[in-house]
Order: structure tokens, then sequence, then C-alpha cells
């Protein structure tokens, strides 16, 4: 017999065994709580010996993971895909001539959801109105806020912001008619949430001090 290219062959052409090459392992983004799937399409001789590795580390078959090889091709299901479940994810498949791997990743993909925010404000008119709800969720998260169903943006009235996963409105130098409710919207590609803050901005604070050195802070409505 002789050697070709690392293929095994006859003298009459026929092809006894060769090795292979790992062709494609799809990667996966899934969302909380749903089954997702890794398939690993080979070219070779068959059979093959498939073991599966996640970060580096092994995996058995268990209710976590179902391992299928039929043919050409190698499947590893994951079951409810949590966080833990995210990494990096590597197929290995070896026959009597050689082995070969692939490698991807699975990533969870989590939808829009606020985490925290006020029900109410309220201000003394003139002051600063400051707005912030906490938000999570997978990139790209498109913030929005409304009154009275009209969609805010910064100027001259507002100024508004979105850093570290917090979306901020000033409501500047408040004002009565600034009293209201304020709508604030997140979404991302795999769903949206909302919430809504009332707002009230007082008329305005006197300070009365009475004998003995007693004094209030009286705000008018």
């Amino acid at each position: 017999m002789e050697v070709i290219e690392g293929n095994w062959t006859s003298f009459q052409g026929r092809v006894i065994l060769t090795s292979f090459v790992c062709l494609a392992l799809t990667p996966v983004e899934s969302l909380k709580g749903k089954d997702g799937s890794l398939y690993c399409e080979l070219s070779g001789t068959a059979p093959f010996q498939i073991t599966w590795f996640k970060d580096k580390k092994p995996l058995m078959e268990s209710r976590k993971y179902k391992m299928v090889s039929e043919g050409s091709s190698a499947t590893l299901h994951i079951i409810g895909i949590e966080s833990s479940d995210t990494g990096e994810y590597e197929c290995k498949a070896s026959n009597n001539v050689g082995s070969d791997t692939c490698q991807t990743s699975v990533k969870l993909r989590e939808p829009a959801k606020i985490v925290d925010k006020p029900d109410s404000l309220s201000v003394t008119a003139g002051d600063i109105a400051a707005l912030e709800v906490q938000v999570r969720g997978t990139p790209e998260l498109v913030p929005k806020w409304f009154k009275d169903g009209v969609e805010l943006a910064s100027g001259r009235k507002y100024k508004i912001s979105f850093s570290r996963m917090i979306s901020s409105l000033n409501v500047l130098s408040a004002e009565k008619m600034d009293s209201g409710e304020y709508t604030f919207e997140v979404m991302n590609e795999v769903g949206k949430d909302l919430s809504k803050i009332n707002l009230t901005v007082l008329g305005g604070c006197l300070s009365l001090t009475w004998r003995f050195g007693i004094s209030r802070k009286v705000c008018l409505v």
C-alpha cells in the first residue's frame, strides 16, 4: 500500500480508509430556557469516534446533554440553555487515520427587561427632575422615553442618556406643566419591556420659623 496526502489507498484505487476534515460547526444563540443544538459535519471514512468539549472539558451524556452521531454528522443537544451553558464548545472526531476538531460558541440572548425604577417622583418647581431606570438584556438595547404618547429627545427641556445599563431622563427647570405620567420603553431583537413613572412638580416651598427656633418647610402643590 502507499500513502497519498495522508489517505490510505490500495493499488487498485479503491479507498480503504481516509482521514477526514471537520467541515462545519454552527454557533448557537438561544433564548434562556430554550433548547439548542450544535451540528458537526464530517468528511472522511466512518466509523468516527466523537467527543464533545465545553471550555476544554469533555462532556458526558446526561439530562443536560444529548449526543447523537449518524453517518457523517454529529449533534450535541443542550437542554434548557442557561447562563452556565454559555461558552466555547468543541467537537473532536477521530478514526483509524487521525483526528480533527471544530470549535464554536453558545451565547444566551436575553430579552430587554426593566429591573429597577421609581414608581413616582416629586420635585419643586425650578429643580431638575431626574428619572432613572435600570435595565438588562442582550445588546443592542434601545431605550426610549415618552410623555403623553410623544417620544422625548434631548434638547433645551430634556437631557436623555444611557450608560452602564441605566437610562436617565432629566427634566430641566421642572414646571407644573411637566407633571404627569412618563413612559419608559426598552427593546432589543428578542423582546421589549416598558414601565410608567408619575412625576409631580410642586408649586414652590416656603420655610416657616416659629418661636423657640422651630422651623418647617411647606411646599405648595
